[in-house]
């Protein structure tokens, strides 16, 4: 999925991490330096658990109150084996007065901690947003591919459909437009397939093919395709694990 945006303001991360000092109910990233007792708080005749655990953040400290369910689940990570260098994301948690500084708290059913969250080596699925510096490969745009929207080979002068596992008397020109794009921070080759490619365009690859096909002066990179370089675009890609050699080294 590819959008023209007039502006850049994307965030990096699905989560907001902020310091100690601008704590305002949002997503902030802990390292546990400290974990007290177990104890007991009482009030309407209700007992409950809690625990009070020491974080740090870029140098400053500050003390976090969990109750309930929440102690329980940060023993069972701790008891796990994991308990050197813990660090966990908190996500809602409420800022309280307690004799005089400020103190952490969470929220009942609503803060959610995640402890030495990684990311897992599969497929993402992840949103950029670039500007198109160049279109690569030149004639090589589009592909030929089977009514399955499978891309066709050619053996033995036929062309033959490897997910439909048969030869094939009709083709479909489709996009597959590469080009490389650049952030703030680096450069990747993404790959446009059909519909990006006709969104993009306003043309299907079969009616670009034919109009270039009616212009003997035309380039190997159609107007339409050529105007993309110096958009600023915002590329939905997939990012897969097992990446196929013919794409590689492309999104």
């Amino acid at each position: 999925m590819v959008r023209e945006l007039e502006t850049s303001l994307v965030t990096a991360s699905a989560y907001l991490l902020i310091s100690f000092p601008e704590i305002r109910n949002v997503d902030m990233d802990y390292l546990i330096v400290g974990v007290g007792q177990d104890r007991v708080y009482e009030r309407n005749d209700v007992t409950t658990k809690f625990k009070v655990i020491e974080l740090e953040s870029d140098g400053i400290r500050i003390e976090c109150a969990l109750f309930g369910s929440y102690v329980d689940e940060l023993d069972a990570y701790l008891q796990s084996g994991y308990n050197q260098n813990v660090v966990v994301l908190a996500q809602f948690l409420k800022v309280k007065m307690f004799n005089g500084k400020s103190q952490l708290q969470n929220a009942m059913n609503c803060t959610k901690l995640l402890f030495n969250l990684e990311i897992p080596e599969s497929d993402m699925v992840c949103v950029v947003f670039g500007t198109v510096k160049h279109i690569l490969g030149e004639g090589d745009w589009w592909y030929g591919a089977c009514v399955c929207n499978k891309g066709v080979v050619i053996e033995s002068k036929r062309f033959f459909c490897s997910k439909c596992k048969k030869y094939v008397w009709t083709i479909v020109p489709r996009y597959h437009i590469k080009v490389r794009v650049v952030d703030d921070t680096d450069s990747a080759t993404f790959a446009i397939f059909d519909h990006n490619g006709i969104s993009l365009t306003n043309k299907s690859c079969l009616n670009l093919l034919h109009e270039m096909d009616q212009d003997p002066q035309s380039d190997a990179v159609p107007k339409e395709i050529g105007d993309l370089v110096e958009k600023q675009l915002l590329f939905k890609i997939e990012a897969k694990n097992d990446v196929n050699s013919n794409f590689e080294k492309s999104f």
